[in-house]
């Protein structure tokens, strides 16, 4: 513990006089010499000598006459200070050695005004940096109305525990090795010092962990000394303002830049909802509950107060939980709403249904089943869907509903708009096919009927009685026997074994359900198992589109995960390097089952047709030829009719009601899908659930 006080010095050592002590000498001695030459005690001012355990001993009075006084002390103790007292303020005046003398003076001057009534530890015990092993305590004293006390207050310190050693740390007791003195640097018990700037201190041999368990007490004179806790009536805390799209500070954060020696930013709450990625939203209003917890001996007051925070709209009362060191107060800061939220950029994430047109007779833009997806200044995303091929806040060109041309939009993407930021996104581009010229039938010409010529009549003979012929027994025509049209092979370049397996493990799979397939509908077992085979999937917003076209490429990858075959083929068309179903293509062209157009394209974008999927699935299943009676009322001449009637044969293709199968319309997604799975069932002799 921090003292000042007179030391003998090296006078102890002197045999023929006694030293003048006053607050702080470390000695034993069995009397003390007092010298006053300036100044005088007055009469209500008593001189006591302190003993390390605490006790005071009066000095005598100076005799009438003299500037000296001799003080018997016990030899036994030791004696760490000294000072004057009124019995209301006790001080320690100034002194100085002098050659064999202790001088005593200024004792009225230095007189303080205030009494000591008690003392706050002020911030946490420190380690000593010039003693090893030793901490420091600087304890503010404090009068009965909380203010500071004067200068040169006596102040002593002690424990319980008796062997507890206080460190000398008088500046003027000093080694003399002329006079054969060493000074005594340090006591066991207690220790005398006095106030700098209303501050005691002393430096005890302890640990920081240790020294607040050593039961300190302190007084000034008799008088004892309560040691309270600081209360904390105020508190700032350095918290930046919500920013859209910044990540919120955490406690850790706004502890580091508060950085406060009396409480700790313990935790800090957001309130309101952030961005998936843990980031603020644009155009919210945010609060946050901050609590702080007191430490280094000082708590918070129990009355409520407003704390500072900078950078926030306002900060409400804080709520005090507890009532010592270690409590905690809480309060709600509001801030100002964040910047409002702003469109940054936009994506087409799902292409419209049909992006591919023949040019007079289907050509007009329908962007249908196109979903945008908008990224927002707060990093958070939301998608708009073109359910009847238009969207509020959205334009296009062209325009949902246009007529195409080859000559203007073929191989050109449609541009999308958001109209309030002006970003834009493309779609994938347009395909737009020509109109195929239809050639003209010749007539077979009639061969003229000749004028007949008129001949010369011949007179009709009189009959006479015929003669009756037996009608002759006809001989009846067998009927042939009808012959079973024989059963599709798989095609010997696919694995029948590969297939089966996928399709028995596809049976276990978990069931997926869409929004848009009841359950029940006439296609709703045939997609369910598709999506369980993994033949396809659904779209984000949990919906499957069953009447949706297909284009090539998708009916290929359809295709090639149905049969089991590695999509790693390689197809020199001259339209699909780069396209995302290269390898499904490829790897079907590599074994005959699809083929491109003459001009060495595949058109990968192009819807696919129901004709183009017959001859697809009639090489998949490597089917005899067709019987030659037509089983639909609109495939003869078709390009495909053998296809066709050879499937139907199968039952792998069906027709309408009307009679007619409708080569050239477009397959729908459930079209597609339900074909290729009729295909397994009947190449394999599978039995599955589709319809």
């Amino acid at each position: 513990m921090y003292m000042k006080r007179l030391s003998t010095r090296w006078l102890c050592l002197v045999s023929v006089l006694i030293l003048v002590v006053v607050s702080g000498c470390v000695i034993k001695t069995s009397s003390i010499t007092f010298y006053f030459y300036n100044d005088k005690l007055s009469v209500e001012d008593d001189l006591f000598v302190r003993y390390s355990d605490g006790e005071a001993v009066q000095v005598p009075d100076v005799p009438m006459g003299a500037s000296s006084v001799v003080a018997s002390t016990e030899s036994t103790k030791t004696i760490v200070g000294g000072y004057v007292s009124d019995g209301t303020v006790s001080w320690v005046p100034n002194y100085s050695y002098g050659l064999g003398s202790v001088n005593v003076f200024e004792i009225s001057v230095s007189k303080p005004a205030l009494a000591a009534d008690h003392a706050i530890l002020k911030g946490q015990p420190v380690e000593d940096s010039v003693h090893p092993g030793y901490v420091k305590l600087v304890f503010a004293v404090k009068d009965a109305n909380n203010e500071p006390v004067d200068d040169r207050t006596e102040i002593f310190a002690s424990s319980t525990d008796l062997n507890l050693t206080f460190f000398n740390t008088d500046p003027l007791d000093n080694n003399q090795p002329g006079f054969n003195y060493t000074r005594t640097d340090t006591v066991t018990g207690g220790l005398s010092t006095y106030t700098e700037n209303g501050l005691a201190t002393f430096i005890i041999k302890s640990s920081t962990s240790d020294i607040l368990e050593k039961s300190i007490s302190l007084s000034s004179g008799s008088n004892p000394i309560s040691i309270t806790t600081a209360s904390i009536e105020a508190a700032t805390a350095t918290i930046v303002a919500p920013v859209l799209g910044v990540t919120p500070q955490d406690a850790a954060a706004i502890e580091a830049a508060t950085a406060n020696e009396d409480y700790t930013v313990s935790n800090v709450t957001w309130n309101e909802d952030l961005t998936a990625d843990g980031k603020f939203k644009a155009g919210q209003v945010y609060t946050a509950t901050v609590e702080l917890t007191s430490k280094n001996s000082k708590k918070f007051q129990e009355e409520a107060f407003i704390p500072t925070v900078t950078g926030s709209d306002t900060v409400g009362s804080t709520k005090t939980t507890g009532s010592d060191v270690g409590n905690t107060v809480s309060f709600t800061v509001t801030y100002a709403a964040t910047d409002a939220l702003v469109v940054n950029s936009i994506d087409v994430t799902a292409q419209p249904t049909k992006m591919s047109y023949t040019e007079t007779k289907d050509g007009i833009l329908a962007l249908n089943g196109m979903v945008i997806t908008e990224t927002n200044n707060d990093g958070s995303t939301a998608t708009v869907t073109f359910t009847d091929g238009t969207a509020a806040g959205y334009t296009s060109i062209p325009a949902n509903g246009a007529i195409l041309t080859r000559a203007g939009n073929h191989g050109k993407p449609v541009t999308i708009s958001h109209t309030a930021s002006g970003h834009t996104a493309a779609t994938v581009n347009l395909t737009v096919l020509p109109l195929p010229s239809t050639p003209l039938t010749p007539l077979t010409p009639s061969t003229p009927t000749p004028t007949p010529t008129p001949s010369t009549p011949t007179p009709t003979p009189t009959p006479s009685t015929p003669t009756p012929t037996p009608t002759p027994t006809p001989t009846p025509t067998p009927t042939p026997a009808p012959k079973p049209a024989p059963k599709p092979v798989l095609n010997e370049k696919l694995n029948g074994d590969v297939i089966k397996a996928q399709v028995e493990k596809a049976k276990s799979a978990p069931a997926i359900a869409f929004k848009d397939v009841p359950k029940g509908s006439p296609a709703a077992k045939a997609i369910e198992f598709a999506t369980k085979l993994g033949m396809v999937k659904g779209y984000e917003d949990g919906s499957f589109h069953t009447n949706a076209m297909v284009t090539r490429a998708e009916f290929a990858t359809m295709l090639t995960k149905a049969l089991g075959i590695e999509s790693t083929g390689n197809a020199s068309f001259k339209d699909i390097k780069g396209h995302w179903a290269a390898n499904a293509i490829g790897a079907l062209n590599s074994i005959g089952i699809i083929n491109g157009y003459a001009d060495g394209s595949f058109k990968p974008n192009q819807s696919i047709s129901k004709a183009e999927i017959a001859a697809m699935l009639a090489k998949v299943i490597n089917t005899t030829s067709a019987s030659n009676k037509a089983k639909f009322n609109d495939v003869s001449g078709s390009w495909a009719e053998n296809a066709i009637n050879s499937l139907s044969d199968s039952g792998i293709v069906k027709g309408a009601s009307d009679g007619s199968f409708k080569p050239n319309a477009k397959a729908t997604r459930s079209e597609s899908l339900l074909m290729i799975l009729r295909t397994l069932n009947v190449s394999l002799g599978l039995s599955l659930d589709i319809e």
